[in-house]
């Protein structure tokens, strides 16, 4: 009871002071500008923090597309020297954009299987690595580019011989160079690989 009589009191009070009045409104809220200040700043904060969680997206798809890239090409390494390396030494024919082998059998229910690694063309800058076999074919990876190139078993008193880009024997080693795509031509990667096979 008191309270309310104090209220009415303080109220009475300040309709007869206009500069009480203006405070007491001050006191009890805000003003436009006020109002319209907070929402830029929460305008300006939600779109920098969206900007922030798009870009990390973006760098977390992009991390994601190249660790699958380096996989594809570590798949790609591995499965071409354990053909190599199941060769037979004898068959052997290789150009600059595909290698043509014949792989031992592993037992005496496996039989001597064909193997084909060539290049195929996808799109306007981009190819494939086609591993053929008698059982069907396999995209092994995508690349910009990609060149084989081979070097010879050095014969008895000749020095070891240049990379070549054409062979009809079973090379000492096999020199694979591509160029791995990126998201524009700065990013593009050169990668040269050489596996050695005996």
């Amino acid at each position: 009871m008191k309270q309310i009589a104090h209220s009415a009191t303080d109220s009475a009070s300040l309709r007869g002071n206009p500069a009480q009045t203006k405070h007491a409104a001050r006191v009890l809220g805000m003003t436009l500008i006020e109002v319209l200040i907070g929402l830029a700043i929460t305008t300006l904060m939600t779109v920098a923090g969206w900007r922030a969680i798009e870009a990390l997206q973006s760098a977390r798809e992009q991390t994601y597309r190249d660790a699958n890239q380096w996989q594809t090409l570590d798949t790609l390494f591995t499965t071409i020297e354990s053909d190599m390396r199941r060769a037979d030494f004898s068959r052997f024919s290789g150009g600059t954009d595909s290698f043509t082998l014949r792989l031992n059998p592993l037992g005496a229910s496996d039989i001597a299987d064909t193997v084909r690694y060539v290049v195929q063309v996808v799109g306007e800058n981009r190819i494939q690595i086609v591993r053929q076999a008698t059982s069907g074919g396999v995209v092994m990876a995508e690349v910009d580019a990609l060149r084989f190139s081979y070097r010879k078993a050095p014969r008895a008193n000749e020095p070891a011989s240049a990379s070549e880009s054409t062979i009809s024997e079973y090379p000492r080693a096999i020199e694979i160079a591509l160029i791995i795509p990126g998201g524009d031509p700065e990013s593009r990667r050169s990668i040269t690989r050489t596996l050695v096979l005996r």
